[in-house]
C-alpha cells in the first residue's frame, strides 16, 4: 500500500529535524578525528621552572602547540592547589593558540594572584599583565585573577574566551571572597583594567565574569580594537574607571540612550533607543 500524502509530508519534516542533530554530530565526530587534547596539570602553588607550576605549564603548552596543530591543550589545577603566586615576574604569554586555562576543581576553583615582592630594578617595558592572550581561540575559565601590576587579563588575538572568572578583589564584595591565609594575608586588586582588549583583536567573548575593585576600568577596549567583540552578562563593583571603557573606534555601537525608567513593584521598566541588533547590557554603577 502506498503512503498517504500526509504521512509522506510527516517523514520529510521529522528528516528535515533530524538533520541538524545528525550534521551536528557528524562534525564533532569529525574534529575529534582531526584534533587531540593534550592536558597539563598544575600540581604546586609556587611560583618557578619547576614541574607542575603555571609556568612551566604555560611554557609548555606553547611547545606542544608550535609542534602540533592539531593538538588542544588544557591546563587544569589539582584541588590541593588553591592560591598560585606568581612571584617570578610576568608569566608566558598564550602564544600558540587553542589553549583552555581551567582552573575549577573539585574542590573549588584556583586563585592566579600576582605578587611583586620586591620591585626595584623592574623594566618598565616589561608587560605585567596577568594572564595574556596574544593567540587565537583560546580560553580562560573559572579562575581568580587578581594582584597584578597592570590588567589581570589582557587579549591581543581573535575568538578568544574569558567567562566564569573573578577579576580583581576588594574584600567588601562578597564574590570576590577568597579563603582567608594567615602566612599571605589578604591579596591585592589588579593596577590595571579588569580585562583589557587590545588593538586588532576581534571576536572575543568576556561573559559571566565578577570584575571587582580593578583600579582602572572593569572591561577595556582599547581604540584600536577589531570587529565583533562582546561583554555581556558580567558583574561590576567598586572599579575605579567605568564598568566597560570603549574608547571611539569606527567598529563601536554608539551609546544606548534611556529615557525613562518606571519602576512596577519590584520591576524596572526601561525604555530608549539603541542602535539596531546591537547587544545591551544594563548594569549598576557597582559602587
Amino acid at each position: 500500500m502506498r503512503p498517504s500524502r500526509p504521512l509522506k509530508l510527516l517523514t520529510f519534516f521529522l528528516g528535515c529535524l533530524l538533520l541538524p542533530a545528525r550534521a551536528g554530530a557528524e562534525a564533532a565526530n569529525y574534529f575529534s578525528q582531526i584534533f587531540n587534547e593534550k592536558v597539563l596539570t598544575v600540581s604546586r602553588e609556587g611560583d618557578g621552572l619547576l614541574p607542575g607550576t603555571l609556568r612551566t605549564a604555560l611554557i609548555q603548552a606553547g611547545g606542544i602547540r608550535s609542534q602540533n596543530a592539531f593538538t588542544l591543550v588544557r591546563i587544569v589545577f589539582e584541588p590541593t592547589v588553591k592560591r598560585v603566586r606568581i612571584t617570578k615576574g610576568p608569566l608566558p604569554e598564550v602564544s600558540g593558540s587553542l589553549t583552555t586555562i581551567d582552573c575549577q576543581n573539585a574542590q573549588g576553583r584556583g586563585m592566579i594572584e600576582g605578587v611583586d615582592e620586591n620591585t626595584e630594578g623592574i623594566d618598565p617595558t616589561v608587560e605585567v599583565a596577568g594572564l595574556k592572550l596574544t593567540s587565537n581561540g583560546n580560553a580562560v575559565r573559572n579562575c581568580h585573577v587578581t594582584g597584578f601590576r597592570g590588567p589581570g587579563i589582557l587579549i591581543r588575538g581573535n575568538r578568544n574566551t574569558v567567562e566564569y572568572n573573578t577579576i580583581g578583589y576588594h574584600k567588601a564584595v562578597a564574590e570576590s571572597a577568597v579563603e582567608a591565609s594567615a602566612i599571605f594575608g589578604e591579596p591585592k586588586t589588579n593596577q590595571g583594567a579588569g580585562v583589557f582588549i587590545g588593538d586588532g583583536s576581534s571576536e572575543n567573548v568576556v561573559q559571566n565574569n565578577e570584575i571587582v575593585a580593578n583600579a582602572f576600568n572593569g572591561v577595556e577596549l582599547s581604540g584600536g580594537v577589531g570587529a565583533a567583540n562582546k561583554v555581556t552578562f558580567n558583574f561590576f563593583a567598586k572599579n575605579s574607571g567605568r564598568p566597560i571603557k570603549l574608547a571611539p573606534n569606527g567598529h563601536a555601537t554608539r551609546q544606548p540612550q534611556i529615557t525613562k525608567i518606571v519602576q512596577q513593584g519590584d520591576l524596572f521598566l526601561i525604555s530608549g533607543v539603541a542602535e539596531a541588533k546591537a547587544d545591551l547590557q544594563i548594569y549598576t554603577g557597582g559602587k
